[in-house]
């Protein structure tokens, strides 16, 4: 794609990840994100990696050591940024404590059905120290838009919602992700240009703090303390 159009590369962010081998399923190893790194440069033709990310935690890597890695890497010219996936904050203050430079970004799941980020302190960590939140799988794998194995109270209040905003649930669903101060950035994993159309051109960009507070309820299925 850059080789047939140079000037796009000044206009695009290729953040991509490391850490999760075939057989080993995480492998944080030198060796292993140096060859993933490098294998990344090659598949995509380019000669610096914008963002490079963990996709998720080694529990048998030190953090001193991956750190020491990336920023060889970084040293080599291979990436310029460093974010984590699915780390749990502690994980990511151990890996940020052994690095030169500030992790850019944590890519948590986080949607209506799924709330991790608001309880176990990432968000709060990613205002304190300016991290930006990826939240991969907005809609829940599909499942808020499907309906299935989903709690049937959120449905029903993501739907009344999208009635009080003339708009959809998927949109609604979207606007939750984008009303939290962190300011998370929505991951679309579609390839359906539908999909990827509804999520741009949403009427509703945030909620009302008694809509948020509603799908917290709903989603975690009892009232708030």
């Amino acid at each position: 794609m850059f080789a047939k159009s140079p000037a796009l590369r000044a206009r695009v962010c290729v953040a991509t990840k490391g850490g999760i081998t075939p057989g080993i399923p995480y492998d944080q190893s030198p060796a292993s994100l140096r060859r993933e790194c490098e294998d990344s440069l090659r598949r995509l033709r380019i000669e610096r990696i914008d963002l490079y990310q963990i996709h998720r935690p080694d529990l048998f890597a030190h953090p001193a050591e991956t750190a020491a890695t990336l920023m060889a890497l970084r040293r080599e010219g291979k990436i310029d940024r460093v974010g984590v996936s699915n780390f749990t904050p502690a994980q990511h203050e151990a890996l940020a404590a052994h690095l030169d430079v500030p992790i850019e970004t944590t890519q948590p799941e986080y949607s209506a059905a799924a709330l991790g980020p608001l309880r176990d302190g990432t968000f709060d960590l990613c205002m304190r120290d300016g991290v930006v939140p990826l939240a991969w799988s907005p809609l829940a794998g599909g499942r808020l838009v499907t309906g299935q194995n989903v709690r049937p109270e959120l449905l029903t209040v993501l739907d009344e919602i999208a009635t009080a905003h003339s708009t959809t649930r998927e949109q609604v669903a979207y606007a939750f992700v984008l009303s939290h101060p962190a300011k998370p950035v929505v991951l679309l994993g579609t390839q359906k240009p539908e999909r990827l159309v509804a999520a741009v051109s949403s009427s509703v960009q945030s909620l009302e703090r008694t809509e948020l507070y509603r799908i917290v309820a709903a989603s975690e299925g009892r009232p708030l303390p």
